[in-house]
C-alpha cells in the first residue's frame, strides 16, 4: 500500500531556513490544496477519511490544556479549506474539543462513537458515507486501529503517548485504501 509521510507546517509558525524546508512546505500545501479539490472532482465511490489523535490534555483530566487548544486551532487552520460531510469523535471530551473548531466553523454536529467498537465505525464510514469526506478524532491506540479496520495494510501500531502532531488521510475507493501521513502544528517531543 502507498503510505506517504510529510511535515505540514502551519502558516503561523513557518520559519523557512533551508530550500529543502521550503520545497517540503510547498509540497504539503499543494497536497492539501489538491485534497480540498478532490471532494468536487473525485469519483463518487472515493471516501476521504481524515484521522487525528486528540490534542494535548491536562494530565489525567479529560480536557485539553493550553497546548492542546493551540493544536486544535492549528488543525482547524490547516484543514480550513476542507468541506467535511461528517465529523466523528470518541465519547471522551478531549477528542470532541480537538475537532470542535472545525465543527463550529462548518455548523456540523459530531457523531459520538465508542472507541471499543472500531469495526462498527469503519463499516459506518465505508457504507453510510461512501464518497464523502469525514473527520475522525480518536486516541493514540484507536486512531491507528481504525486505519487498520478500514483495511489499510500493513497494520499500524499505536502512537507513542507523547505523539499529538499526526494527521492521517485514508483515501478509500471501496477496494484498496491509500494512506497519507502528515504532521501539523508544533512538533511532538
Amino acid at each position: 500500500m502507498n503510505h506517504t509521510k510529510y511535515r505540514c507546517i502551519t502558516p503561523s509558525i513557518c520559519y523557512f531556513h533551508t530550500m529543502k524546508t521550503i520545497a517540503t512546505s510547498l509540497l504539503i500545501f499543494t497536497i492539501l490544496g489538491i485534497l480540498s479539490c478532490i471532494q468536487y472532482q473525485k469519483p463518487a465511490d472515493l471516501t476521504t477519511i481524515y484521522l487525528v489523535r486528540h490534542a494535548e490534555r491536562n494530565g489525567d483530566i479529560d480536557t485539553l490544556n493550553a497546548e492542546g487548544l493551540e493544536r486544535s486551532a492549528d488543525l482547524a487552520r490547516v484543514l480550513s479549506s476542507i468541506k467535511f460531510d461528517a465529523l466523528f469523535a470518541s465519547d471522551r471530551y478531549r477528542t470532541q474539543q480537538t475537532i470542535g473548531p472545525i465543527a463550529e466553523k462548518l455548523g456540523l454536529e459530531m457523531v459520538i462513537y465508542d472507541p471499543g467498537r472500531l469495526e462498527d465505525l469503519a463499516m459506518t464510514i465505508l457504507h453510510d458515507h461512501t464518497g464523502s469526506t469525514v473527520m475522525v478524532s480518536g486516541h493514540s491506540n484507536s486512531t491507528p486501529a481504525l486505519i487498520n479496520a478500514l483495511g489499510y495494510k500493513p497494520s499500524l501500531n499505536a502512537l507513542h503517548h507523547d505523539t499529538y502532531d499526526k494527521l492521517f488521510i485514508v483515501l478509500h475507493n471501496g477496494v484498496k485504501p491509500e494512506l497519507i501521513e502528515l504532521e501539523f502544528g508544533r512538533n511532538s517531543p
